[in-house]
């Protein structure tokens, strides 16, 4: 199937799997559901890539993936809290417009290291 495909599938099944917390308003309270659904959907498959690799690289270890998704759960909004970062949760939040922006970057710039190396 191939890392992309595989990577764009894992990213829509996470996004899915997240619906009922984003319903229920819990991870951009106060927030509007047609603004919500795209960012967040951005979010998870751009950083679905990162996950992959992780697992690519870690021989199909699911445990250092789950670390790694711990660690995210962990220390990502700890950055983006109120307490440092004041704004609509939407731009600023460690699911928001601007951590989709880093990791966009990530991505790309990861994606061509990949390639380059395999080339």
């Amino acid at each position: 199937m191939g890392e992309i495909k595989a990577t764009l599938i894992v990213g829509v099944i996470w996004t899915v799997w997240h619906l009922p917390i984003l319903l229920i308003g819990l991870n951009y309270p106060e927030q509007s559901l047609m603004k919500v659904l795209p960012v967040f959907a951005i979010t998870v498959l751009l950083i679905a890539f990162p996950f992959t690799w992780m697992y690519v690289e870690s021989r199909a270890s699911v445990a250092a993936v789950a670390l790694m998704h711990s660690v995210l759960n962990a220390t990502g909004d700890t950055f983006t809290s109120s307490r440092y970062v004041d704004g609509n949760p939407l731009v600023v939040s460690a699911g928001g417009i601007i951590a989709a922006s880093i990791l966009f970057m990530l991505v790309l710039v990861g994606g061509a290291l990949r390639y380059a190396k395999r080339a």
